[in-house]
């Protein structure tokens, strides 16, 4: 009864009308928007881990987060053996922590490093270096890992490759 008396304080132009649609209607209009809301978030939405918390990452932060604790371990491996460095062996525990749960978070780094090169791979080549003891081109040092999230590459790797030396005699 009083709900349009508010509307007095206002100029005639100002004024807002009753609304035309019956309350009932009106209900059932909101009620399809919030459900059409509701089910356009879910399509949207990272499902939670059990007991866990979403904190919805963008992908570029993916990538610098996984390139962080790539470039942390690499620090942190003896480069013949691939074991944890002695002063290193208790803190690597806790980046093999985080490192499991990049890998649950479905997250896959790759490392391209002493691996054969190719020019179709989908890599950002910084520089060829003439390196003695090659035979063919090959990844001499990875700078960026390619990493993909969910079976979908959100960073390209930069790597410097090694060129057999020339043979001249």
């Amino acid at each position: 009864m009083f709900e349009g008396l508010a509307q007095w304080k206002y100029p005639k132009e100002f004024r807002i009308g009753r609304a035309v649609l019956p309350a009932a209607d009106l209900q059932a209009a909101v009620a399809r928007v919030l459900a059409a809301l509701a089910e356009a978030t879910l399509a949207t939405s990272v499902p939670l881990p059990p007991g866990g918390v979403s904190v919805g990452l963008a992908e570029p932060q993916v990538a610098d987060l996984a390139t962080g604790l790539w470039r942390l371990r690499e620090k942190m491996l003896d480069g013949e053996t691939g074991k944890p460095l002695d002063e290193m062996r208790r803190a690597f525990r806790h980046l093999e922590s985080a490192w499991d749960t990049l890998a649950q978070a479905d997250v896959q780094v790759q490392d391209h490093s002493r691996s054969p090169y190719d020019p179709g791979l989908s890599l950002k080549v910084v520089a060829f270096q003439p390196t003695p003891g090659l035979d063919s081109e090959t990844v001499i040092e990875t700078l960026k890992p390619t990493i993909y999230m969910k079976g979908r590459r959100i960073q390209i790797g930069e790597v410097v490759v090694g060129t057999p030396e020339s043979r001249s005699s």
